[in-house]
């Protein structure tokens, strides 16, 4: 009877420790964005499940173009199943340096001034990621998590373009406007 009692309450453990969370099927992908054969700093990939059921894993490139998908957390890897990917372009942001007792008008001008910066600067490389594969119901792209081998999204420019010149910036609404 004893050996029964002991017999039940393993079975039950091991059933309530195979049914906690989605961690446990959590595998570690890692891969390469290029854009005509350069590595892509600073693109956002996204592994959007094609199954019902399932989380989207999202990774950053850094600067060798290497990416490392998270579904909970940061890196945490990918839960298994098949993915179609979206690869969004990296953004240059105008920087903002917080401190103690900042005004939300100070924050706007070092938002303004940065913001201003950027305008003279070139595209950054990749910024012109076709759109197809930034467009979730578009992508051609997928993946098998875990993967058969390496993971090398390998893009190519429509015609071999190079990156469009800076848009004209449109009025800062934060600006006061000269009379």
């Amino acid at each position: 009877m004893l050996y029964c009692r002991f017999s039940i309450g393993a079975l039950s453990a091991l059933f309530l420790l195979s049914g906690l969370g989605c961690s446990g099927r959590l595998v570690k992908v890692h891969g390469v964005v290029k854009l005509d054969g350069e590595p892509v700093e600073g693109a956002i990939v996204v592994f959007d499940n094609e199954g019902l059921e399932g989380k989207p894993a999202v990774g950053q490139t850094d600067k060798s173009g290497v990416f490392r998908l998270g579904t909970f957390k940061s890196e945490d890897g990918a839960l298994r199943g098949t993915y179609k990917v979206t690869i969004m372009p990296p953004q240059a942001y105008p920087h903002v340096t917080w401190h103690e007792g900042m005004t939300f008008a100070e924050a706007m001008a070092q938002y303004g001034q940065g913001k201003k910066e950027l305008e003279n600067q070139p595209p950054l490389p990749g910024s012109n990621i076709p759109a197809k594969y930034r467009n979730p119901t578009q992508t051609p792209l997928r993946q098998k998590v875990p993967p058969d081998g390496q993971v090398v999204f390998d893009l190519t420019s429509e015609g071999g373009e190079k990156p469009p010149p800076p848009k004209k910036a449109r009025p800062d609404p934060f600006e006061p406007r000269k009379k």
